[in-house]
């Protein structure tokens, strides 16, 4: 009995090794209706461009609906850098094509690298409440910066773009985040060619018809918004990078 657990556990073991020698990973966690890997980028991205960086990649559910945007840092034929976005209607089985809804200028490094940095948390900048689609992102221009706000209202069949502010400042990090009664875009705002940063908040009650601008001069790095019905909150700190960043503080 004993050596023919021994085998069992042998048999069982050799196996296991064998399927994940075989498909570079041990996948038995998986549920059985797992589907693999999706890419949803190869239509649209050139992968031998060796500057191509589709980071960051963002994703929201709305009921039976999955919303995908991502980055590309290698310009388009235009010569533009284009936020893609994707969606499928029933839960990741089937997707429509890739599309372009925002094309820039200029890509600000602190919003493509990535999630985390020193600073604090890079962009998050897409949201999805119920039929409405939100993103915002920054373009940036030779002089000043501007804050570009793309959104849809029928679930992202269709998108429309504007521009919201428009000025002789860098901006950087927006972070959108929405709820039923509530739009709120924040971001981090320093003069050009100077430094001091700031946060900026941009709320709507109106579904993005029109926003209010509130200035947070506290703020030095913006980190994280977070939205509750009409209030939302800003998380921030400043850092003294002269001491090592063994001096700070951190402000809500």
């Amino acid at each position: 009995m004993k050596k023919k657990r021994l085998l069992m556990w042998l048999v069982l073991l050799v196996t296991t090794l064998g399927a994940a020698a075989q498909g570079g990973a041990d996948n038995s966690y998986l549920p059985s209706n797992y589907g693999g890997w999706t890419n949803l980028s190869a239509s649209v991205n050139d992968l031998t461009y060796n500057s191509s960086n589709i980071l960051p990649m963002q994703s929201c559910v709305s009921g039976n609906t999955l919303h995908v945007a991502w980055f590309d840092f290698a310009r388009n034929a235009e010569g533009k850098y284009c936020v893609y976005y994707r969606r499928s209607t029933d839960l990741g089985r089937t997707w429509e094509s890739a599309r372009a809804v925002v094309a820039m200028d200029g890509l600000k490094n602190s919003d493509i690298n990535g999630v985390g940095g020193s600073y604090g948390a890079n962009a998050l900048y897409i949201a999805v409440e119920g039929q409405n689609v939100h993103i915002a992102t920054i373009n940036s221009k030779e002089n000043g910066d501007e804050v570009i706000y793309t959104y849809s209202h029928n679930g992202g069949r269709t998108f429309e773009t504007r521009v919201l502010v428009d000025e002789e400042y860098r901006f950087g990090r927006p972070h959108v985040v929405c709820n039923s009664q509530m739009l709120a875009i924040a971001f981090q705002s320093s003069r050009y060619g100077g430094s001091g940063g700031q946060a900026r908040v941009l709320t709507s009650f109106d579904g993005g018809a029109t926003f209010k601008d509130c200035l947070i001069e506290t703020t030095q790095n913006l980190v994280d918004v977070q939205a509750s019905g009409r209030r939302w909150a800003v998380l921030g700190n400043d850092m003294d990078w002269y001491n090592g960043m063994r001096w700070g503080n951190v402000y809500l």
